[in-house]
């Protein structure tokens, strides 16, 4: 199958948008549901010293979340603009 060049980037530049779309709504909405309230229990084997359990404070596994988020989004409007623009070069040419 044959298709040429200018078909080619397009295709990819439609698909990274698309995919990078759908992962920057997936993530979002992930970032944005609401947290679980987990107790705080930094500080038990301090009281207890014969406790075997040790315990760290927890990060923000949210945040993760809107970083890809963030990035999706990036990605997505970055290739949008590249795909709006390439499509008008060829208007322009032909």
């Amino acid at each position: 199958m044959n298709m040429p060049p200018t078909v080619v980037v397009l295709v990819v530049t439609l698909l990274v948008t698309m995919t990078s779309l759908g992962a920057a709504v997936t993530a979002d909405a992930l970032a944005r549901r609401p947290r679980k309230r987990v107790p705080d229990r930094i500080g038990t084997a301090e009281l207890h010293p014969r406790s075997t359990v040790f315990t760290a404070p927890a990060g923000h596994p949210d945040r993760r979340w809107h970083h890809i988020a963030t990035r999706a989004w990036a990605i997505c409007a970055s290739t949008s603009a590249l795909l709006v623009a390439f499509v008008g070069i060829l208007i322009l040419i032909g």
